[in-house]
């Protein structure tokens, strides 16, 4: 059975030679056409007439309202969401490789199996909405809580971002997380390598967690707990 990264990638290379597939890349959609993207792609998605897997590689998305946007499995490489913000229902289950989100606010996104390999989140903001379940502008419906279940950050510039989102399987291998806010985290994550210089993981829950070779000067590891992991230093408390 295929991995969900692995059925990410079998996407991509079959979207190449579809006729259904909405470019943009390299332009710059307005909030209108972003929400009819957002349409399009979703019947895509269904397999409903009338749909378009959204190509947006290297487009730009800056600034842009990302709330109650479903772009699940969308082509997101290379794209700018510089500064793009999304306070309900947001879910970028796709490729983002490489792409530049600094600044970003997304409360309650779903990032689950994204690729975010190299991308640039220098001071984004990835957090839970608290409270009620939020909802697709196109029907679908999230818990509000910010999930990155198997998402990929490796050697991706995450300096002075907050993430407070419940992680399993999720990589940061290689990752510049200096000066990061990962408080209150919870699930299984791998930092091997990665820089977390003066990162704040206080208060986190971990089941599995792997700190191999990771740069932890100045890394505050406040009443965090794991149940196992790899080259833990003697402030996590083990469950």
């Amino acid at each position: 059975m295929l991995s969900r990264r692995e059925l990410l990638s079998a996407t991509m290379a079959a979207i190449s030679s579809s006729a259904a597939s909405q470019t943009f890349a390299r332009h710059r959609p307005s909030q209108a056409d972003l929400m009819d993207i957002a349409r399009q792609h979703g019947h895509w998605l269904a397999g409903r007439p009338g749909g378009a897997f959204a190509d947006l590689r290297g487009g730009d998305l800056s600034g842009l309202c990302l709330d109650g946007l479903d772009l699940s499995q969308a082509d997101l490489t290379g794209a700018s969401l510089a500064g793009a913000y999304g306070t309900g229902f947001v879910c970028l289950q796709g490729c983002l490789a490489k792409a530049d989100l600094t600044g970003v606010r997304l409360i309650g996104p779903a990032l689950d199996g994204a690729d975010l390999n190299r991308a640039d989140l220098r001071g984004a903001w990835l957090a839970d909405r608290e409270g009620l379940p939020v909802q697709s502008h196109f029907g679908s419906q999230a818990d509000g809580r910010a999930s990155l279940l198997g998402a990929s950050f490796n050697y991706a510039n995450l300096s002075g971002a907050r993430i407070n989102a419940y992680l399993a399987g999720t990589s940061f291998d290689g990752a510049n997380m200096a000066g990061a806010n990962l408080s209150l985290c919870r699930g299984s994550a791998d930092f091997r390598d990665a820089n977390l210089t003066g990162a704040a993981l206080d208060y986190c829950e971990f089941k599995v967690v792997d700190l191999t070779d990771a740069e932890l000067q100045g890394c505050t590891f406040n009443r965090t707990t794991a149940r196992r992991g790899h080259a833990l230093p003697p402030q996590i408390q083990t469950r």
